[in-house]
């Protein structure tokens, strides 16, 4: 489960993706709750001070965010660093389950935001939208793929792999359909 947080190289299942989609939101959300809190607890003391009607000085709230920032700001770097390298880590490795270059993911991101650029920021959301509905929801590739078993946890679909005795299974590969003959049962008497 730790290489569905780091890891490049494995896969992982639609499962541990929306994990590590959760684990992100709450590692960024610490800090800036941390930062929300203090600004929320300065401006609280601040509108106390102006109902008895104390005369607050020009840049008192200004020096309150910045100290927020100050005191709670690297920790949000830091804190967007580590969710930054997790979201590429978990969306190379869907792409890896859906059998897919890990490279993919320059599209994933540059085709939106020149989206969002050229057209329109509505349509460069729907583009993200679906792409993130296509990694997070459309099942990945049954049983191995050229990176890998599946992923840990995910059981293959019983159907793929099992095929009744004397019929034929279809193996599909870069677009050629081979026919394999499965061998038959042999009759044993009773």
């Amino acid at each position: 489960m730790f290489s569905a947080f780091f890891g490049f190289f494995n896969r992982i299942g639609r499962l541990q993706f929306w994990l590590v989609a959760l684990a992100t939101g709450i590692i960024i959300m610490v800090p800036v709750m941390m930062m929300g809190a203090r600004i929320a607890g300065e401006a609280g003391t601040l509108a106390a001070a102006d109902a008895t009607g104390e005369k607050m000085e020009p840049g008192v709230a200004t020096a309150i965010v910045a100290d927020a920032v100050s005191q709670y700001g690297v920790l949000l770097v830091i804190a967007a660093f580590v969710c930054l390298w997790m979201y590429l880590s978990s969306y190379i490795q869907r792409l890896h389950d859906l059998n897919h270059s890990g490279w993919w993911i320059l599209a994933a991101i540059l085709v939106p935001i020149a989206v969002q650029i050229i057209v329109s920021p509505v349509v460069g959301m729907v583009l993200t939208l679906a792409i993130l509905a296509y990694l997070g929801f459309w099942p990945g590739t049954s049983g191995p793929n050229r990176f890998g078993n599946g992923p840990v946890g995910v059981a293959p679909d019983p159907g793929a792999s099992k095929t009744p005795k004397g019929s034929y299974a279809a193996i599909s590969r870069a677009g050629d359909d081979v026919f394999v003959r499965t061998p038959r049962a042999k009759h044993r008497p009773v």
